[in-house]
Order: C-alpha cells, then sequence, then structure tokens
C-alpha cells in the first residue's frame, strides 16, 4: 500500500488506548486509515477520519475506569459523529447542578452581536459606581472564572456600541430604510421590513403578525382601512413619523426569542471535577494532545427555555475574538419534552456543494436565519438526548494537519432548532488547534 506507506511516514498512531477499533466490517483501505493517528509534528494535530456514514468505531477512556465509547459517523462532508451515551445521567445532572448554583457562576443572555433587548438598558443606564459593585459581586462569585468576567465587559462595552449604533439609526432614518427599498417605490413592503428588521436589528423572525402590529402602529385608521395589515406596504414618510428603533427595542424586550439567539449561558472552568472528565473523554475522541485539550475554552453551559434557539451559524469566522474553533464537542445535557434537535443543514450534501456559487451560501445563510427553518433544509438534524454528544470539524482537518493553514468548513453550519416545551441544557466545549488566547487568521472553504 504505497499510498499508506506515504501517509505514515509523516504521521504517529494514536497510543492503545485511544486506538480507534472497528466494531463493524469497512474497507481495508479506511479502516487503516482510521488507525492512523494522522498527527504532523509540526502542529500536532490528529484526524478522526469519518470513513462512510454510518461507520462505527469504540476507543477506551482509561482515566475513566477504561470506559468504552461508541463513535458512529454521521456526516462525511462536514466530518460529524455521534458518541451515544458519552455522559451517564448523574453526570449530566451534575453538570446541570454546578451550573445552576449562583454562588459558583453568573449567568449571560445569550444576544447576538446586533440585537437589542432590555440588557442594553440595564449596563447602559448603570453608573461607574454600579459597574463597579457588579464586578465587585461577579469576583465574589467566581473569582476564578476569568472567561466570565470577560464576557460581563464584553458586554458592557457591546451595549454602549448599541446604543450608539440605534442613535445613529435614528439620526439617519431616511437613508437606512431608503437603503432596504429594494424596488425603489417609496414604502417598504413585508420583504423589504423583514429584511430591514433581520439585518439591522438581528431579528430574522419578522412574521406577517408582526407586520400588522407595525402598519398598526404606523397608520392612522383612516390609512389603515380596506387593507391587508399582513401585507401592507408602508411608505417611507410613514415610517419616518415613528421612532423605528424604540418600536423594534420593545419588541425585542416583549418577545426576545424572535432574534437570532435566545438563550442564556454560563461557563465551568477546567478544574471542576466534572469538567476534568469530560475533558478525558474529549481527548480520547479527538485524539488530541493533553496539552491541546488543555488549552480549549472553559466549558460552556446553554440553558434554552421556551422558543429558545439559535439561528443557522458556525462556531468558528475568519474574524473570531477567541481564535480559530478547530472542533466542536456538543453535549445533550437534558432530554427536552419538545424541540431543541441540533441541524446541519448541509451535512452530506458533498456531491450538490460542489457546485454551489457564493450566492447559494448567501442563499442557505439567510434563508436557515428564520427560527422555523432550522430542521426543514435537509441536511442532519440529531434529536436531543441526554448524555449523547457530537462532535465535529469547524475547520478542514486535514488541511490544518498537513501544515496548509486554518480553512473553515462553510458545510459546518448548524442551528439549535426551537424549544417548544420545557428546558433545555446543553454544553460547548470548543478545542483549539492552538492556545484560544492567540488571534489566528482563517479562510473560508466549503
Amino acid at each position: 500500500f504505497p499510498v499508506v506507506k506515504k501517509l505514515s511516514a509523516n504521521l504517529s498512531c494514536w497510543n492503545s488506548s485511544r486506538q480507534p477499533m472497528a466494531s463493524t466490517p469497512g474497507k481495508l483501505f479506511g479502516a487503516l486509515l482510521v488507525m492512523l493517528c494522522w498527527e504532523t509534528a509540526w502542529a500536532e494535530i490528529a484526524v478522526l477520519e469519518p470513513v462512510e456514514v454510518g461507520y462505527v468505531r469504540h476507543i477506551v477512556v482509561e482515566e475513566l475506569n477504561h470506559r468504552s465509547l461508541e463513535i458512529r459517523t454521521l456526516s462525511v462532508t462536514p466530518p460529524i459523529f455521534l458518541i451515544p451515551g458519552m455522559l451517564s445521567r448523574d453526570e449530566a445532572n451534575e453538570l446541570m447542578r454546578l451550573a445552576g448554583d449562583t454562588n459558583r457562576t453568573m449567568w449571560h443572555r445569550s444576544d447576538t452581536l446586533d440585537s437589542r433587548g432590555v440588557k442594553d438598558r440595564k449596563l447602559s443606564k448603570a453608573g461607574l459606581d454600579d459597574m463597579r459593585q457588579l464586578l465587585r459581586d461577579h469576583m465574589k462569585n467566581d473569582p476564578e472564572n476569568v472567561t466570565g468576567l470577560l464576557n460581563f465587559i464584553k458586554d458592557a462595552f457591546t451595549a454602549q456600541s448599541r446604543i450608539k449604533r440605534r442613535e445613529a439609526l435614528q439620526e439617519d432614518l431616511t437613508t437606512t430604510l431608503t437603503g432596504y427599498d429594494a424596488d425603489q417605490d417609496g414604502s417598504l413592503n413585508y420583504s423589504e421590513l423583514k429584511n430591514f428588521s433581520s439585518t439591522v436589528f438581528s431579528m430574522p423572525n419578522y412574521d406577517k403578525s408582526l407586520h400588522a402590529d407595525l402598519a398598526m402602529h404606523v397608520l392612522s385608521a383612516e390609512e389603515r382601512r380596506g387593507h391587508d395589515l399582513q401585507q401592507i406596504s408602508l411608505s417611507l414618510p410613514a415610517l419616518l413619523k415613528v421612532d423605528i428603533a424604540s418600536y423594534f427595542t420593545a419588541l425585542l424586550e416583549r418577545e426576545p426569542h424572535r432574534q437570532s439567539r435566545w438563550s442564556e449561558q454560563t461557563w465551568l472552568n477546567h478544574n471542576v471535577p466534572a469538567v476534568r472528565s469530560l475533558l478525558h473523554s474529549a481527548r480520547a475522541i479527538s485524539g488530541l494532545s493533553e496539552e491541546l485539550i488543555n488549552s480549549s475554552e472553559p466549558l460552556q453551559i446553554v440553558r434554552y427555555g421556551l422558543h429558545g434557539h439559535y439561528s443557522c451559524h458556525r462556531d468558528s469566522s475568519t474574524g473570531n475574538h477567541t481564535g480559530v474553533r478547530f472542533a466542536t464537542l456538543g453535549i445533550f445535557l437534558n432530554t427536552p419534552a419538545r424541540g431543541g434537535a441540533t441541524a446541519f443543514p448541509v451535512a452530506n450534501r458533498q456531491k450538490e456543494l460542489l457546485h454551489w456559487t457564493l450566492e447559494d451560501w448567501k442563499a442557505l445563510d439567510e434563508g436557515c436565519q428564520e427560527t422555523a427553518q432550522c430542521t426543514t433544509l435537509g441536511g442532519l438534524v440529531v434529536p436531543p438526548e441526554q448524555g449523547n454528544a457530537i462532535f465535529w470539524y469547524n475547520v478542514d482537518p486535514w488541511k490544518l494537519a498537513s501544515g496548509q493553514g486554518k480553512r473553515i468548513l462553510k458545510s459546518s453550519t448548524h442551528c439549535a432548532a426551537e424549544l417548544l416545551e420545557g428546558e433545555k441544557w446543553f454544553a460547548n466545549l470548543w478545542l483549539h488547534a492552538d492556545s484560544f488566547s492567540e488571534v489566528d487568521s482563517a479562510r473560508l472553504e466549503l
């Protein structure tokens, strides 16, 4: 096998405790690739080979009393794997208990960069003394949670920038609204206002009932008479009469789930015993070195309430301030009553993706923002089940391992479907190819 020999000349194999052992027959070449570490000397990056959809292997986590874990390939493009029962019920419950301990953690609302909400007013109206007290309270609750503190500070600065953007929007509202008048007819129809709402306020869930409500807010009774308010176009002069920024801000305070992301989050540090156990499993699954596993971000715990969701996104981007998230290990900490799946709309569509243009990707990104679309676009949908984990790559692992740089996989686009009943808890462990404190440059790849 000259190809295998050529590959193995620059690779080292996993030690016996982390060797993948095929439990189903596969092609000889594929099985050989699975047993290779794909770890280059320059970056010490191991790659978990997907082989084919449905491929199953088992690994052993020595540090957890030789626990056996199954890894099942769900997708080849991008590489996505399911690890059933990675956490026991007790282990998942312990992480939820630790995250819910108000003496240990502080919860932050998950707002996207351009969303507006009640948090803006709470932070922006706080004086310096109030801010100092909030910081003291945070450090008292969890003095070692530096990540949480940094996120709190980021929230404060983000709130101030939102206020400035909102003021700029109101000052130059004519230009802003005119820019969304695609057909240049002097008014904004439902589709144009939906685009305005999604782009300016990060609120893709602008539906016809909201359009009718806005029409009630903007138009007089005489102007509304005889019109279908769900379809009516609103003239620019009529829209300019009202404070659109305040209208949408108040709307998101009443119905925050209409924004592209709605949840709460907190973090658990690596020195927590329950997190250390999880890191052992992450190392066995990924094949990464202990050094790289320990340089991963603190474990993020996300709590979704009714209507909680996260629209289509990628975990890493070219401008990510935390560096490039090489891979993600996501764990369902409970089984929600209804809803709450994780979906990858373009998974296993590799033949189709070869012919996609930038316009196709743009259409996907825009079409997948509305919450209801998350699980309807095809691809892969992973139902939430307590203890199950999903492992996937956000960056092309083969190019990274071979020294070709960080190429972000567009196909890693995913979303958290709307929670329709109960509560959902989810954990994110983001793995980095180097220290996440370093800012990486990266390129997008199909």
